[in-house]
């Protein structure tokens, strides 16, 4: 069978989302679709002092922080196509065999 008579069956493909219940709720299987990058830097220097030398009552402070926070995440959508995982397959099935298109059938 080809793709289409599988979707006319109601089959699913690799990549397709099942549909909404009532759109109101995700069903079973649904992919999400997206993704995001992230990241955040931080960087802090306190410092602090105190004297009393007459009784010996001496403080000393000092603090360095330097954090960066980097991730990835995806997203919960499952409307299909974009930069997600679901639009992904989409082009994966665009370019199945490509690589033969330019295959000269006549030698």
């Amino acid at each position: 069978e080809n793709l289409l008579q599988i979707q006319q069956g109601s089959g699913l493909l690799n990549g397709d989302s099942p549909r909404n219940i009532y759109n109101i709720w995700s069903n079973i299987g649904a992919p999400f679709n997206g993704f995001g990058v992230f990241e955040n830097d931080q960087f802090r220097v306190t410092g602090s002092g105190s004297a009393n030398i007459g009784d010996h009552s001496i403080s000393v402070g000092f603090e360095f922080e330097r954090r960066w926070d980097r991730g990835w995440t995806n997203g919960t959508t499952t409307g299909g196509g974009g930069q997600g995982p679901v639009g992904l397959w989409q082009i994966a099935r665009q370019l199945t065999n490509f690589h033969i298109t330019e295959l000269d059938l006549n030698q």
